[in-house]
Order: structure tokens, then C-alpha cells, then sequence
């Protein structure tokens, strides 16, 4: 009966530590793909047609794997304070949409070739484009 309220204060210490561990883990950001290499490196063009002909088979195969693109800046998108997307390729209307890690400085300028590595998320039928998060330029200023 002595040694309860010890082991309900040890217990108690025990928790917290854990908690405290569990939610700087649940917080933590997620680690740069800048130094990974990547499972494919393949032009936005080639992909696109790819997701556009044969969506079954492409999804597998590109899902959640880390690409490296090539192709045409499309377009730049500012959404917010620090959040930017990167439309690279053209192929039946539709572009890879790329979410740039935050704090990506500088920008590509529209219409300059370059390659971009990130995360493949997927192919949205609707628009007919692919879309990759956390990503990187690769060999930009």
C-alpha cells in the first residue's frame, strides 16, 4: 500500500513521456526528397500519355513511387503565402501538376525546360493529369 502512490507517479510520468513522444512524431515534417534518388526518371509528356492510354496499369506502377520529370514549365500557381504548384508538360490538354516543398526560391520561369522530383500522388480522369507533392527542381538556380 506504501509503494502506490509511487507507481501511480511513475506511471503517470510514463504517460506523458509517451504522449509527448507520440505527438512530436505525429507533427513531424516530412523529409525532403532532395537527396533521394528516384525509383523513375521519365519526361512529364511520356507519363501523361501513359496515365491517358493505360490508367490500370500506370497507376500501380507510379503510385506513391518518387518521380523525376522532365519537361516544359507550363504554368506557376501561387496558393498562399509560401505554397506553389508547377505545371510541367502538355499532352491532350492536361499538365503534371507539382506541389513545390515550401519555401522553393526561385521560381522557373513559363516556358523553360526543366526537371522537377517529387512524390507521384496520381491521375485525376476528370482533367486527365498526373500530380506530385513535396517537390524539388533539380538542377535550377
Amino acid at each position: 500500500m506504501k509503494n502506490r502512490p509511487l507507481l501511480i507517479l511513475v506511471a503517470a510520468v510514463l504517460l506523458a513521456i509517451a504522449f509527448t513522444y507520440a505527438y512530436f512524431r505525429w507533427n513531424q515534417a516530412p523529409e525532403s526528397l532532395a537527396q533521394k534518388d528516384p525509383d523513375f526518371k521519365i519526361k512529364a509528356n511520356t507519363l501523361l500519355e501513359e496515365f491517358q492510354s493505360n490508367n490500370a496499369k500506370s497507376q500501380p506502377l507510379y503510385l506513391n513511387r518518387i518521380l523525376e520529370i522532365e519537361g516544359r514549365c507550363e504554368s506557376i500557381e501561387n496558393q498562399g503565402d509560401s505554397l506553389f504548384f508547377v505545371y510541367i508538360g502538355s499532352h491532350n490538354g492536361a499538365s503534371v501538376l507539382c506541389q513545390l516543398e515550401k519555401g522553393h526560391d526561385p521560381l522557373p520561369p513559363v516556358g523553360q525546360n526543366i526537371r522537377c522530383k517529387g512524390l507521384c500522388t496520381g491521375y485525376d480522369d476528370l482533367t486527365g493529369g498526373a500530380s506530385m507533392d513535396r517537390c524539388v527542381l533539380v538542377n535550377f538556380p
